[in-house]
């Protein structure tokens, strides 16, 4: 499973890995992060763009593209999770 953030500027990420530990970070996007998850596991991600402009995030297993949201202005925030379980 791949997560990644596209966008303008900087986005500050949070995520939940497939081992429940919870990580916040400040990325300049393009970014991604791969996992392996495992029958039973669960992710989220979610973004918060510092600058002006789009900010996009994508969620994708096996290379297909699970879930997408796109968001734009000044304080764009996305989603790519909702504890989605495997």
């Amino acid at each position: 499973m791949t997560f990644a953030i596209r966008g303008n500027g900087r986005a500050s990420v949070s995520f939940t890995a497939p081992d429940g530990h919870h990580r916040r970070m400040v990325v300049s996007p393009p970014w991604s992060r791969t996992f392996t998850v495992n029958d039973g596991q669960k992710v989220d991600v979610n973004a918060h763009g510092t600058g002006s402009g789009e900010l996009t995030c994508t969620l994708s297993v096996d290379g297909e593209l699970v879930k997408s949201a796109t968001s734009s202005g000044g304080s764009s925030t996305v989603d790519c999770g909702d504890s989605l379980g495997f």
